[in-house]
């Protein structure tokens, strides 16, 4: 019998047998004492347990032959820690088996966030996530019982699969997995391009990539008639404003009756940074510059500035409201001319302060009480699109879009019954952490 420290236990998962047979061990002090049988993967729920109610702990060691771990608690407590663990043995405690393919920044930081706050969910929420496969674009990690903290290191020495997505659906399959989660925090075409494999194969599917919610128009469509013939889910809120609840708002205005006149927003974290750069004083290319060097940016900073990553926010947006449109048919205002598109990085990075005094000319022509924000804008009459651009705007600086700070995104969503009044939604719209924790509310919305 192998034993293992108290303290070292948190590493472990915490469904609970009933008592094991009654260990009465006589002790020096005269003290008798009973024993139950703990699952590995009830372990932390149970202590947590028994800890509140002030149960003492004589031992707890680890049995290679019952793959269990065995607790002795005094004879007295007997029946009180036996209803604990029949209590928690009966909690309808519901598992998903979740896929995490995209182990860059905002996948590792979600995995994080689900083990640290394991134990959390299954008191808190009744569910278990078992995180059963990750993967980058090299390896594959699998564990039927769940991937641990130290994932990272284990995925190093994965799986090397070129049919990564194959091997995850006959894993799946082996082991009859039920409630089946797949999440692409990656930005793969080829990967957007097989979800209606990953659905056909009993995923729902939650997704930061925007690919499939953008390409073109009959791909969208053939996506939606396989989500309706499977009764599948697609989760997609960090699409467009990271962990800000815009597109589930527009799904429940929509569900209300009421009809939307109008949404627009400043949708860029990293443009609306450099426009309250350059209004407090600072050069056009001064506010790229500091832009990248924070990380607000890409690394090529042309593909915030070109409007293109704004206008497919706004596609999204168009789509899940029943517009039949592709990217082309948004008017899109890039910040650069056409022949910087071909420049290298560094020669574009050079020459960004030939645009200095245009850009200041721009916002010059703007009136005292007037602010230039870079927004998306959708105005729709009798439900159809009249006008969807993506561009510089003046706005009234009392407007809530002309006093967003640093990085924060606001949208303004106008609709029949609420007037000339929109709904506002705003905040940090960007980030590692908080795209993580928009997947992890998408999580939930399927639970």
């Amino acid at each position: 019998m192998k034993s293992r420290a108290l303290n070292s236990i948190g590493s472990y998962h915490s469904d609970l047998s009933l008592p094991y047979k009654n260990l009465k061990t006589k002790q020096s002090s005269d003290i008798v004492l009973s024993g139950f049988v703990i699952k590995e993967q009830n372990l932390n729920l149970s202590l947590k347990e028994l800890l509140a109610n002030k149960v003492h702990i004589y031992s707890l060691v680890w049995s290679n032959t019952q793959k269990a771990y065995l607790l002795k608690v005094n004879l007295d407590d007997h029946n009180r820690v036996q209803r604990i663990l029949e209590t928690i043995q009966n909690q309808q405690v519901s598992t998903y088996n979740i896929a995490v393919w995209g182990a860059g920044n905002v996948g590792s930081k979600l995995i994080d966030i689900i083990l640290e706050s394991w134990d959390t969910f299954i008191t808190n929420k009744e569910v278990r996530f078992n995180i059963f496969a990750v993967a980058n674009s090299k390896q594959v990690l699998l564990n039927k019982n769940g991937v641990s903290k130290n994932w990272r290191h284990k995925l190093k020495r994965g799986v090397e699969s070129a049919s990564s997505l194959d091997l995850l659906f006959a894993y799946s399959k082996h082991f009859e997995f039920e409630n089946l989660i797949f999440v692409d925090a990656s930005a793969s075409q080829s990967l957007a391009d097989s979800y209606a494999d990953i659905i056909q194969a009993g995923f729902d599917i939650v997704a930061a990539n925007k690919i499939a919610n953008t390409g073109e128009q009959f791909q969208y469509d053939e996506l939606q008639k396989i989500l309706n013939k499977t009764g599948q889910s697609f989760k997609f809120e960090t699409n467009v404003g990271a962990a800000l609840p815009i597109i589930q708002t527009i799904y429940q205005i929509q569900d209300s009756g009421d009809r939307i006149s109008r949404i627009r927003g400043t949708f860029s974290g990293s443009l609306n940074y450099i426009f309250t750069q350059i209004q407090s004083g600072c050069s056009f290319s001064e506010s790229v510059r500091s832009a990248r060097e924070k990380g607000f940016t890409e690394p090529d900073p042309r593909e915030d500035l070109s409007g293109n990553d704004v206008a497919r926010k706004l596609l999204v947006l168009a789509r899940i409201m029943g517009h039949k449109l592709n990217l082309e048919d948004i008017s899109i205002e890039s910040l650069f001319p056409e022949r910087f598109k071909n420049l290298g990085l560094e020669d574009f990075m050079d020459v960004l302060g030939d645009l200095d005094e245009s850009i200041e000319q721009l916002f010059n022509r703007a009136a005292s009480d007037e602010a230039l924000v870079y927004s998306a804008d959708i105005i729709l009459d009798q439900n159809r699109p009249i006008k969807i651009r993506v561009g510089v705007q003046t706005l009234d600086k009392r407007s809530v879009l002309a006093n967003l700070s640093g990085t924060d995104t606001g949208f303004e969503i106008f609709t029949e019954a609420y007037g000339e009044r929109p709904i506002c939604i705003s905040g940090a719209g960007a980030g590692v952490e908080l795209t993580a924790r928009g997947l992890l509310s998408d999580i939930f919305a399927l639970v």
